[in-house]
């Protein structure tokens, strides 16, 4: 797999380094950048800079960036629309902090967050990231009656935490993660293959860089997404990407015929989970691309589903 390089930071910059370099990519979010914005703004450790990378938005983004005027917040726009990985991947490679932070543009943040991930990597030598628990928000930012506190250690073993990762179809780590700048260098960045689950294959990749710190306190609000969010409309797309993620380091992380039989009967369980929800939900386009997506698979049992799907 060849991912992309982020060069290390010349020696000149040293001496222009703040502690965290904090990375927002953004895309058509005029109307809540502006919020997410005041809260990082309002961190009890000062010690960043605020890099948004615009990713060609057609709305009033850069409008709504220009109105603060704290010089620790850096702007760029893409002249072309790159997609998440690409987008993030640049706006990382502009980073000169010690610790790279991303955030999303639509999520609010704990005053506290930056401060309390910076004291977790000092305090554990080694760490290849943090992340935290998550709450979640509406599109008004009220309380949506959901937190996620995972039962995870404050510290697991890198390896041991990839391999967690791939018994599951959804991601515990929040994309909202803080990751040491030299990580990156050494392990590289988002791979764009994977499009709008990137950051699960980062997060697994990882894992083979470091031990993974965990903050078991919901210091981010996570913001659902708004109706008609492409997210929606790609579930077997998604689906497909995170199979092949999961095969992708299956081997060197399990590496025997016995995982390799146990990983295929999970993906096989899920696919047909998920299927037997549509039919019960989904309407006929949601069925169609079910029904494409099996007779894709190199399952017979999921060809076999694929074919009898009701259409």
């Amino acid at each position: 797999m060849t991912v992309p390089i982020l060069a290390p930071l010349l020696p000149s910059d040293a001496g222009n380094r703040p502690l965290v370099s904090i990375v927002m990519p953004t895309w058509r979010r005029a109307h809540l950048i502006g919020e997410t914005i005041e809260t990082l703004l309002r961190q009890s450790c000062g010690d960043f800079e605020l890099i948004v990378q615009d990713d060609a938005s057609p709305d009033d983004t850069r409008a709504v960036v220009a109105r603060f005027r704290d010089p620790r917040i850096r702007y760029f726009r893409n002249p072309v629309n790159l997609g998440m990985p690409g987008n993030l991947n640049v706006a990382i490679e502009r980073t000169r902090g010690t610790y790279v932070l991303v955030c999303h543009d639509h999520d609010l943040y704990d005053p506290t967050l930056v401060k309390e991930m910076v004291a977790l990597f000092e305090q554990v030598p080694g760490l290849s990231y943090v992340h935290t628990a998550v709450r979640v928000v509406d599109q008004e930012g009220a309380p949506a009656g959901r937190v996620f506190v995972g039962p995870y250690p404050r510290v697991s073993d890198g390896r041991r935490w990839s391999r967690f990762m791939l018994t599951r179809f959804d991601s515990p780590v929040c994309a909202d993660s803080m990751v040491p700048r030299r990580v990156y260098e050494a392990a590289g960045l988002y791979d764009p293959t994977f499009a709008f689950v990137a950051d699960v294959e980062m997060w697994i990749r990882l894992g083979l860089h470091g031990d993974v710190g965990y903050i078991a306190a919901p210091l981010i609000a996570v913001r659902e997404r708004e109706p008609g969010h492409m997210y929606f409309d790609r579930q077997w797309e998604i689906i497909a990407t995170l199979v092949e993620i999961l095969r992708l380091h299956h081997g060197h992380l399990h590496g025997t015929r016995w995982r390799a039989l146990q990983l295929q009967g999970r993906i096989e369980a899920h696919l047909v989970r998920t299927l037997l929800s549509a039919v019960k939900h989904g309407g006929r386009a949601e069925l169609r691309k079910a029904r494409a997506h099996l007779r894709r698979s190199p399952s017979f049992i999921c060809r076999a589903f694929g074919a009898v799907v009701p259409v």
